[in-house]
């Protein structure tokens, strides 16, 4: 080694005297000498590294085997379903090398669950693997100086409970949904104890009259139902103003068909405008209602209300209106139409007499005319719905109403037929009148098939 750096001495040696241009024919012989020791040095050197070989074969494979050990390998591997034995594909294969380095690689496991890494320096590494439904799996994996084949990962099944999500929408004021128009009730603001009449008020192209007879798009509605069926009959008003806002979901006006084009499908044409109350789904099993009463000087009252009765199908309704102020009409939230012919009793002077009279039935409208007096008024009603075995449909109500009119007359005259006299006229009328109105009315109707029913 000693003859080695000689021999690189003199060859610096050599290069600084070109460079300078002192290099003379003593230099050269001196710098011959030098570099033929330093050859002979060499050569020495490299028959001892032979002896050496001979003498330790294996250090030569040692050699060469040395820069193999500094590649980088290929880790590869497959995942499988540890139920169902079957692949588990697009399942996230994360490779993080130890603590204290930064290496870390990722890759997705194909249609065959197969992954594989490349260029994985021998090392200690942590293989973690995800997938939606599939619990998490980590496994700790030694690399060398060759190729690791992990083989078949079983990864087994999870579920993870998520916390409760709640979406919370409002529905649109109206829609439009094939050809029936539908208004949700709760964008449209009333008093708590408002009714389906009051409701149905402040809804666009939806009018009430005084009378309470409903124009909605232009036309007069003649049908009002609760959840498709019937409720007080044919009685448009009485059920606006008897069934209270705080039940109703939905208000769906639309063109009615005939009962003839609803059996046989074909539109004959023949259609009214109606409206279908869509009730709450937590309403249609309880009881609801309304009742008041007031009491005043000269022993002036008034009472009355309603209350139903909802069990599925089955629905009852009842209500009543007892005053003597002049109401002898049910009032805006409690109307129960009845109709009536009434007689007056006839009066004489000085003196009078009363009349009275009964009468059953009622006219379609079943309102009774505000006639003039001192009224006192008693009317009730009842109506029931029903559906039997899923094919017969059972409606009914009826309705009394009994009225007491008593009315005073009083008339003063002075009649100047001359200068000098005079006539006078006295007159005092008193009437009488007492009214009986009743109505019922039974719909049966039994579906035999999709075809055919009797009514």
């Amino acid at each position: 080694m000693q003859d080695n750096g000689r021999f690189f001495n003199a060859v610096k040696e050599i290069k600084k005297a070109l460079v300078n241009g002192k290099l003379n024919f003593s230099s050269y012989k001196q710098v011959f000498k030098i570099l033929l020791k330093g050859f002979c040095g060499i050569q020495r050197q490299i028959k001892k590294t032979q002896r050496t070989m001979r003498k330790y074969p294996w250090a030569l494979l040692l050699i060469a085997l040395l820069p193999l050990a500094t590649l980088a390998q290929t880790l590869s591997g497959s995942l499988k379903d540890s139920t169902e034995q079957l692949p588990l594909v697009n399942a996230t294969i994360k490779l993080a090398g130890a603590e204290g380095t930064t290496f870390e690689a990722d890759a997705v496991s194909d249609l065959n669950g197969a992954f594989h890494f490349n260029a994985v320096a021998p090392g200690s590494y942590l293989l973690s693997v995800t997938s939606v439904g599939y619990a998490a799996f980590t496994k700790k994996v030694e690399t060398g100086a060759f190729d690791l084949d992990l083989g078949t990962i079983l990864v087994p099944k999870g579920a993870k409970i998520l916390a409760t999500v709640i979406v919370n929408g409002e529905a649109p004021p109206v829609r439009q949904k094939n050809d029936t128009l539908e208004y949700a009730a709760s964008q449209y603001k009333v008093n708590p104890d408002a009714n389906a009449e009051d409701l149905i008020k402040k809804m666009p192209g939806v009018m009430v009259d005084q009378k309470g007879a409903v124009t909605a798009q232009g036309e007069t509605v003649r049908k009002v139902t609760v959840d498709g069926r019937d409720f007080f009959g044919d009685d448009a008003t009485a059920t606006l103003r008897n069934l209270p806002s705080e039940v109703i979901d939905k208000i769906q006006v639309f063109d009615k068909l005939s009962d003839q084009a609803q059996l046989t499908g074909f539109d004959d044409g023949n259609t009214t405008k109606s409206i279908n109350i869509v009730t709450k789904k937590d309403m249609r099993n309880g009881n609801f209602g309304r009742i008041y009463g007031g009491y005043g000087t000269d022993n002036r009252y008034s009472a009355g209300g309603n209350v139903s009765f909802f069990n599925n199908n089955r629905r009852v309704s009842l209500v009543g209106l007892f005053n003597n102020i002049n109401q002898q009409n049910f009032s805006s939230q409690d109307l129960l139409g009845v109709s009536s012919s009434n007689n007056r009793g006839g009066g004489g002077r000085r003196g009078g007499s009363g009349g009275g009279n009964f009468r059953g039935g009622g006219s379609d409208n079943f309102l009774i005319g505000q006639q003039n007096g001192i009224s006192k008024t008693n009317a009730a009603g009842i109506n029931f719905s029903d559906l039997w075995a899923n094919k017969i449909d059972v409606t009914g109500s009826y309705f009394f109403n009994n009225s007491n009119i008593s009315n005073s007359d009083q008339v003063n005259r002075q009649n100047f037929i001359t200068k000098d006299s005079s006539q006078f006229y006295d007159e005092n009328t008193l009437s009488n009148n007492t009214n009986y109105n009743d109505r019922a009315n039974v719909r049966i109707n039994y579906k035999i098939d999709s075809s055919n029913s009797i009514c």
